[in-house]
């Protein structure tokens, strides 16, 4: 099964850790993921051409 397609609860029950814990890492590593893009949010970024 691929990483995007599993739950919190199936990433937990892999290394036997809570959920929240799962949660609480995923979203701080989008946080610092969105820092290092300038504050940008890739998900909701529209690309722009210049062209």
């Amino acid at each position: 099964m691929p990483w995007a397609d599993m739950s919190y609860e199936d990433v937990a029950r892999a290394p036997g850790i809570p959920v929240g814990t799962v949660r609480f890492r995923l979203h701080r590593a989008r946080a610092k993921t969105r820092q290092a893009l300038g504050g940008s949010n890739p998900a909701t970024r529209e690309e722009s051409f210049d062209g």
